[in-house]
């Protein structure tokens, strides 16, 4: 096999093939048998392979050339073959620029946000290896808009667009691929920026002002208005209409040329001016509208004729006159071009003459109830008139209509016209008029409205409701009802009573005042049927004192509530932690707790706060959850103690409030773990041990220097003492026994003890101790000899006792050595 480069020439010896025929002084023939469809190698009688044409890698990278060589032995029939197979591996020469296989036209909206990706430039190398490898880049970026991805050839926007100032962008784009020499080509590529209505339609002015003649012809063109959009397509189209002043339709506008003409016949009598409001609207999706003002004042024609008010006129004079009747033709001429006139005829006729005036008869007034029926008569006034005929008849009238009584006419009775409520009004004053055929006189009427019964008392609420505090002494004023009553006197005269039973409250009957009977406790629970204890129901009545009295009642619930005489209380008056002084801003170090059982409601909830010790405001705590936590750093702060005066306040009124006191020490970093000197302890003990007993000192070493914080060693039994056999001294590390043990029960204890640093982040190691328990006092009865043994560890101390069946035992002690005595009973 043998790797050429790809532009080798033509006649480049390739490979050599030597003969190994031992007869060499025989010719060879080489020939090309399979692999070279296109004759591009050829091979000499030397054996030397060449190329014979242009090798190009792009179009085939690979040859598979089969070779054979024969002899030239006589005769041909005596010739011997042989074949061998060439593989041929054409190397990669940088001869091909990349070549873009994207659009050369990209659209963007006019609004894109900055840094969206617009367009994505793709070119191939057909070249391999890094002369394929293609970067892009943008040839004299076109004012900083544009920005191409150096490996993705994603082309970026990196200022805001406006189509209104450009409507596209023309980038050359550059592909280059990392052959030696690098090879490059470039592409052209049109941004066109499509048009977003971000234009509003705006008028050539604000005010378009103008006249015509008020017989201007339906049709005709008053003026034209005018306005431009800077957008295009349709948000750049226009279209006018009249928005406003043109509630009769008088004019018409083209929607596209923006001209405006009449569009009824127009009277300047009728109206005189117009203030069109025209709008123009483009045609966007999200249409945008501007408006202008037209004012059109209609020039007067002269095209009414003068017209009388009445035709004809009718005069009537004084009785004294010569003449009887007078008849005169008057005529009127406006001053129109040409003029216009007409004529009237007045007629003028004497009369008697009416010198005298009614007289009412006297001063007139009235009482009427206020219950008195529409239509009941409340009285008659009267008049005199010395004239005679038609000029001594008066008829009567009441000006004032709004008043609730009507006159007859012609017998001058005062009537009820609508229902009469002495609580609205309780007098009126009617000013009555008498008229004959030439005077008016006038007099007043006053009319008194009497009281009845018809109004029951109102109380100033259908309903009172009220919170009231427990523990409140006997006697105390709970609330005040209230009720009115319109009517006067004894029927509008009140008292209050409570018709309910109730055991704790009682009324002022006069005042409405509701005092407390006996003291009210607040319980936290609900009665039978989950009815509120806390709430007291009851009915009030109010009633006046009419000869019928009227009533109305209200319903009264008092809520007792929860004094609040409980303070806060803490579950610890102390509270502490260490934090090292590379802990992180906003860490929770720990969290107090207040609590308020004692109250209820708002009385029992709590908020908590700092109240000193954190002036340089290291810490923060959540006034809600009471969680206190780093607010700056500490690491300057190393060694530090800080005191913080936590408060607990409720939210009663006046809240009560408790103190703890929060200790913080800040230390170094927490490096090492508390280690045991082995990992596994055994101790045997008897199970006569006494309680309290030291069975056993564990000790951990921490080397951290600081003693007090990171160093400073507890203890603690972690797993295998579920019975309490046990317990440790937290700061020694001394094990004790807590409970008695019992050989029979259990021989082996397996405790897991923890030894934990004082650290912010405790560090923790363990050591399996195993006790061992051993046999303190066993009896076994012997079924033969009635001997027993005792066993006391090291020692042990026997008893004698005959064997008689039914009989009771009895022991002794024997040895010499036994420090125990057997009584008969067997202790």
């Amino acid at each position: 096999t043998k790797a050429v480069l790809s532009r080798w020439g033509i006649f480049v010896m390739m490979y050599q093939f030597h003969k190994i025929d031992p007869y060499d002084w025989f010719c060879l023939h080489y020939t090309i048998a399979s692999g070279d469809p296109h004759s591009q190698f050829s091979i000499t009688n030397t054996g030397v392979l060449q190329t014979r044409k242009a090798l190009d890698r792009e179009m085939q990278s690979f040859y598979n050339l089969v070779i054979t060589v024969n002899d030239l032995a006589l005769p041909p029939m005596s010739r011997f073959t042989s074949t061998t197979q060439v593989s041929i591996i054409l190397l990669d020469v940088n001869d091909c620029p990349p070549s873009f296989t994207s659009q050369t036209t990209a659209y963007i909206q006019e609004n894109t946000p900055v840094d969206t990706l617009v367009f994505r430039a793709q070119a191939s190398d057909a070249d391999s290896g890094p002369n394929s490898y293609v970067e892009y880049s943008l040839k004299a970026p076109f004012g900083n808009k544009f920005s191409v991805g150096n490996i993705d050839g994603g082309v970026v926007l990196l200022g805001e667009l406006d189509r209104e100032e450009m409507a596209n962008y023309s980038l050359t784009i550059v592909a280059t691929d990392k052959g030696e020499p690098p090879l490059s080509s470039s592409m052209e590529v049109t941004m066109i920026v499509l048009d977003v209505n971000d234009n509003t339609p705006s008028f050539s002015q604000n005010i378009y002002d103008t006249e015509i003649e008020e017989n201007t012809l339906s049709g005709a063109d008053v003026l034209q208005v005018f306005a431009s959009d800077a957008d295009e397509g349709t948000n750049g189209q226009i279209r006018f209409s009249i928005a406003g002043g043109n509630a009769n339709s008088d004019f018409r506008i083209d929607s596209v040329t923006g001209v405006i003409s009449v569009a009824k016949l127009l009277d300047r009598e009728t109206r005189s001016v117009y203030s069109l409001l025209v709008q123009a609207a483009d045609r966007g999706s999200s249409p945008r509208v501007d408006h202008a003002t037209v004012n059109i004042v209609l020039l007067d024609v002269n095209d009414c004729v003068p017209v009388f008010e009445l035709s004809p006129y009718s005069v009537s004079i004084l009785e004294n006159l010569k003449v009887a009747q007078y008849s005169l033709r008057v005529k009127a001429t406006d001053r129109g071009s040409p003029p216009k006139s007409t004529a009237v005829k007045v007629l003028i006729s004497v009369l008697d003459v009416n010198d005298n005036a009614p007289r009412f008869s006297k001063i007139f007034s009235a009482t009427v109830p206020e219950n008195a029926p529409v239509g009941f008569t409340v009285t008659r006034v009267t008049t005199t008139d010395e004239d005679a005929g038609a000029n001594a008849i008066s008829r009567y009238s009441i000006s004032d209509a709004s008043l609730p009584f009507i006159i007859h006419p012609s017998t001058g009775d005062i009537t009820i016209s609508r229902p009469l409520n002495r609580e609205d009004t309780d007098h009126y004053i009617a000013k009555v008029s008498a008229h004959d055929s030439g005077w008016t006189v006038s007099t007043d009427v006053t009319i008194f409205v009497t009281d009845v019964n018809d109004n029951a008392p109102k109380f100033s609420k259908p309903s009172y409701y009220l919170d009231y505090p427990e523990l409140t002494e006997v006697g105390s004023i709970v609330t005040q009802v209230s009720a009115t009553d319109p009517d006067e006197g004894f029927n509008g005269k009140i008292f209050y009573f409570i018709r309910s039973q109730t055991e704790h409250f009682r009324i002022n009957s006069s005042s409405g005042e509701i005092f407390i009977k006996q003291q009210l406790r607040y319980q936290n629970s609900s009665g039978h049927n989950n009815i509120n204890v806390n709430r007291h129901s009851f009915i009030v009545t109010a009633s006046d004192r009419g000869i019928k009295p009227l009533m109305s009642e209200t319903t009264v619930i008092i809520n007792v509530v929860d004094s609040n005489d409980n303070p806060p209380t803490f579950e610890s008056s102390f509270y502490f932690t260490p934090v090292t002084k590379s802990v992180k801003v906003g860490t929770t170090l720990l969290k107090v707790t207040a609590h308020d059982h004692k109250d209820f409601g708002l009385n029992s909830e709590i908020e908590y706060a700092v109240s000193g010790g954190n002036s340089s405001s290291k810490f923060r705590l959540d006034k809600q959850t009471g969680s206190v936590t780093v607010a700056s750093s500490l690491t300057a702060d190393t060694n530090k103690v800080y005191l913080l005066e936590i408060t607990a306040s409720d939210k009663g009124n006046p809240p009560l409030s408790a103190k703890t006191t929060v200790k913080i020490a800040v230390t170094e970093e927490n490096h090492h773990t508390p280690e045991f000197s082995q990992n596994q302890v055994t101790v045997t003990v008897s199970e006569g041990l006494t309680v309290g007993t030291a069975i056993r000192t564990l000790s951990a070493r921490d080397k951290d220097k600081d003693k007090q914080m990171n160093g400073l060693v507890t203890y603690n039994i972690s797993s295998g003492n579920d019975d309490g056999l046990f317990s440790i001294n937290s700061q020694t590390g001394v094990l004790s026994l807590a409970k008695p043990l019992d050989y029979e029960t259990k021989q082996k204890h397996e405790l897991r003890v923890s030894a934990t640093d004082g650290g912010w982040i405790a560090k923790t190691s363990y050591v399996t101790v195993n006790v061992l328990v051993t046999d303190y006092l066993h009896h076994q009865p012997s079924d033969r000899t009635g001997v027993c043994g005792i066993r006391t560890g090291p020692g042990i101390c026997s008893c004698v006792q005959p064997h008689h069946p039914g009989s009771r035992l009895r022991f002794s002690s024997c040895h010499r050595q036994c420090h125990f005595n057997c009584d008969p009973g067997g202790y």
